[in-house]
Formats: structure tokens, sequence, C-alpha cells
């Protein structure tokens, strides 16, 4: 039809990054505001002029294009700004999970293996008890401490290392598949792996995400993850995409979230099972109505029904019955909110027209209605791979689909339910048990506000399911009870063979408040020995 040249200029003018989503916005609503952070606004104009002096100091360190750097900061002007400051510049930033050890510090950095590490002063001390750590043979990281975040009560700025003389754009063309962000998650074995979310990408899952969720420019966000989250792609960039405000906090605040929710027009709340209750309970003590929240919540699956009806009625908005990974995102593969004035909930989801799946068996052929398997996509939100890991993504993409590792079951009316992660399925006596059909029941019964279920050995049916469950009041269930409240709702086989009662704060989770599984696991290992 035409030459590979004109193929060549036709994808090049097709192209766009988020650098010239900025400068957009610059041209067309330069005084709109972009964000809050500690109490200060700053125009759209006034972040652009931020992103570019971050990337003219990228490009007087050194940093090539297509090379990552990694930052280990809480949620700070100099974090956002550099992440802009990296769109314009063909750069992409890693962003390292604060809570890890020492040691899993090292790791993670290794697996980008960068040349400049950026941490904030208040984190600095960790970055250097991790260094000893750093894998022998792979050359250390020069390491950028950035200023203080105590202002004073006076305006943010730049910390010096990225402040810059010149805050005009650099003009530097980049290719839609250039890598931005990169996206820690672990695999089977626990190691970490970089999740590579290029502008191509990042493009994609703005414009169906303001399809499906019909946004607008007053539909501002609060911004209380980590930014090395997946929430900041797929939800901080997006907003500004679509020309909306970001409120911004350095850590999760839920007296800040409800303050902006009942000050300014907050048009979608991502918010995990963990801290659900605590926003509800933060709204209502500022004994004020909260404004214009169109969505609220996200992982519906995974938390007590009567802490989504809290949220929402204190909110008024629907729960987004959200399920998705760091790979593809969230809104291609389910939107739509719950209905929670039924009885029974149903959390099945509804996939979006902006992307394909398949729920297939072990031989990669397409299940029946009602059986459950491995779900895969097609999408234009997928990811680039891991990054400097060939081996794992091409475990993941075969045959021209995403592989997930997730479980699901399609019903005739086309909706279909998460069961869980293909790594956490428990084989007990040959039959398949998806930790995510027992914590649904178990979440049904009144005096149970979280629960995890988790595989343990087992001598005779190799594992069984075993319960960890924080109550409402504090006190214990009995074994029997639980064991009759399940037999009721599902089979004999599927009810836990162990039951652990644990505090609500006691649960180990990460930084966005999911409960870490695997942690659960050791500590059950850990608690035989003892016993042994």
């Amino acid at each position: 039809m035409y030459s590979d040249e004109t193929g060549r200029l036709l994808a090049r003018g097709s192209a766009i990054s988020l650098g010239d989503v900025l400068e957009t916005r610059v041209m067309v609503s330069p005084d709109w505001l972009a964000l809050e952070y500690l109490g200060h606004d700053f125009t759209y104009r006034e972040l652009n002029s931020l992103a570019n002096q971050c990337a003219w100091s990228l490009l007087d360190l050194g940093v090539k294009y297509g090379e990552a750097v990694v930052v280990l900061s809480e949620n700070t002007l100099d974090y956002l700004s550099l992440i802009y400051g990296a769109a314009k510049t063909g750069v992409a930033v890693a962003g390292c999970n604060y809570r890890l050890a020492a040691p899993e510090v090292a790791v993670s950095i290794s697996v980008i293996a960068p040349r400049f590490v950026f941490v904030s002063a208040s984190l600095e001390p960790l970055l250097r008890k991790a260094m000893p750590h750093y894998p022998e043979g792979l050359a250390k990281p020069e390491i950028i401490v950035w200023d203080s975040n105590d202002f004073g009560g006076h305006k943010p700025e730049l910390s010096k290392a990225l402040r810059h003389e010149t805050d005009a754009d650099p003009r530097i063309d980049i290719d839609p598949e250039s890598v931005l962000v990169i996206v820690y998650t672990s695999g089977t074995t626990g190691a970490p792996k970089g999740a590579a979310l290029s502008h191509r990408s990042i493009m994609a899952r703005a414009g169906i995400m303001c399809a499906e969720l019909q946004l607008t420019e007053t539909d501002n966000y609060v911004a209380w993850h980590p930014l090395f989250h997946m929430s900041c792609s797929d939800y901080v960039l997006i907003t500004h995409v679509r020309g909306g405000k970001v409120f911004m906090t350095p850590r999760f605040d839920a007296p800040a979230i409800a303050d902006f929710c009942t000050r300014e027009k907050i048009g979608w709340l991502f918010l995990v099972p963990g801290v659900l209750d605590d926003v509800a309970e933060a709204i209502k003590a500022t004994g004020k109505s909260v404004k214009g929240i169109k969505y609220v919540g996200c992982m519906a699956d995974l938390s007590p029904v009567h802490s989504l009806k809290n949220i929402t009625e204190v909110t008024g908005a629907g729960y987004f019955n959200t399920f998705g990974t760091t790979e593809v995102g969230t809104v291609p593969s389910a939107y739509g909110t719950l209905d929670l004035s039924q009885a029974t909930v149903s959390f099945r989801k509804v996939q979006s027209t902006f992307s394909r799946m398949r729920i297939v068996d072990g031989n990669g052929n397409d299940c029946p209605t009602g059986t459950p398997g491995e779900i895969l996509y097609r999408t234009p939100t997928l990811f680039s791979g891991y990054w400097n890991n060939d081996k794992a993504t091409n475990e993941t993409m075969r045959n021209g689909w995403y592989h997930s590792g997730d479980i699901c079951v399609l019903y005739d009316d086309g909706t279909y339910d998460y069961l869980g992660r293909s790594k956490y399925m428990i084989k007990s006596g040959g039959e398949s048990i998806y930790p995510a059909e027992i914590e649904h029941v178990l979440l049904k019964h009144p005096n149970i506000s979280e629960v995890q279920v988790i595989r343990v050995p087992d001598p005779k049916w190799a594992e069984v399911p075993a319960a960890y469950i924080a109550t409402h009041d504090g006190n214990e269930i009995s074994e029997q009870e639980l064991n009759e409240f399940c037999a009721k709702l599902i089979t004999k086989w599927k009810i836990p063979k162990h039951y652990r009662f644990i505090g609500t704060d006691d649960f180990p989770r990460n930084v966005t408040g999911k409960i870490e599984r695997p942690r659960l696991e050791k500590m059950f290992a850990a608690e035989q020995l003892v016993v042994a």
C-alpha cells in the first residue's frame, strides 16, 4: 500500500506522549489548577515549568533516551515533576517501594540496574543501608538526594538537584512505545519484576478510562497512594490528560482525604480494601457532605460488603467493580459499579469492549462457561514487557496473548468472576480450591470484617485451606460455628481446615493496604515449627 519510509512517517505523525499532553494543556488551559500539594496550588503552566526544568536536569546529568532512573521517595513535588520531566526526554522512572526492608530495596533497584537513584532526604538512611546488599558485579548507581520536604508552610519548590535555569520544552520527539514508568510486580517466586508502561499504554488507558467513566475536566482526583503504584499511571496522569486537578498527599492520610472530598469536587476516589472504613469514618467526622464523587473504590472482591455499603453511603457514589493487573490496567477488564441493594451482592464483572479476553485451560483451549481457567488479554493498554527480563516477558506473552495468571470463570450472560491468582490456588486431594471463593463466603458472616485464605501443607490431602480472620468485636468465633456457616454455601472440601484470628491492624499489608498472602503463609509455617 505504501513504502516502509511512508509507514515510518505515518507512525511518527500519529505519535503523542505525556509530555505533549502537558504542553497542550498549557496552550488551552494554562491557568487551570493541576495540583494541590501541602496546601498550595500549582497551575498547568507551573507544573509544565517544573517538568521542563527536570527534563533539562536529566539531560545535564547525561541520562540518555531509553534509560531508566529509580526513585525512592514519598509523594513529593520532586517526584511528580520528575515523571513529567522524564516524559519529555524519553526516560523511564521506576518507583521503589519505601516500605521494603533494606536488602529488598537493593534487589528492587538491581532489577533496573540504573546509573542514577533519586531519593528523598527522609529515605536516604534506608537507601544507604540498602546499598551494601547491592549485588556484586553490578555497577552501583549514583545517589542523588533531594532536599527536605519541610517547607515551613511556604509554597513547595523543586530540590536544587532538579532545578534548572531553563524551563522551556526540550523539544525531543518521543516514540509512543518509549517506556515512561516502571511498576514493580512479583512473580511466582516472589522476585520483583519491573512492568514497563509506555506512553502508548498510558494514553490508551486514559482514553478508555475517560470514555468508560465519562470523565470531564471537573473530575478531580485524590492521590494518596504512592506514586510508585499502578494508580499513578492509571489515575494521576489520566486526570491531567483530561484537565482535572490532583490533590496529592505525601502518604495515606484519612483526614486529609476527607477534607478534599468535602471541600472540593472529587470525581473519582481510588480506595483499597484496607482503608475503606478509615476514610468513611473520617468523612463522617467532618460533619459535611462530599461533593460530586461518581466512583469510589477498587478490588471489590476483597472487601467486606458492610465496608462497601459504608463508603458508598457516605460518598453517595457507586463502588467501582474493577479488576485488572499492572500489565493491562483496570478498566479494560472490568467496568461498572456494584448493585449493593441486593441481599446477595454479585461481584460479576463485564468486559470492556476496548479489550479482548479469553479464559483458557492448561492446554490453551477455551473453557466452557462455568469452568474456571486462566484469563488472557489483548488490549492497547498492554505493557511493554518486563524491564531487563526477556525470559519473564516471553513466558507471559504467548501466541499474541498476555497470560495474566489470574483464574476466572465465564458465565452464559457474558459476565465473569475473579477466583484468584493461579499461584495461590489450593490443590487439595486432586481438587482445585480458589481462595476467593471461600473469602466471599466468610465475608458474609455478620461478625467478620476481613479475611484472607491461604494454602497450607496437609499430610493427607497435600494442601488444605486455612483462613486468617479479623472480627468486628475482636472476639474469636468458634470453629464449629464457622464450619456450619460455610457448609450452607460451599461444598465440604472447600471449608477451611484451620482458622486463625488476627487484628485488622496486624494483617501484613503492602503500601496500598492490600493483604500480602505470602507473608501469612510464612506466619503459619513459622507457627507450625514452634508447635513441632
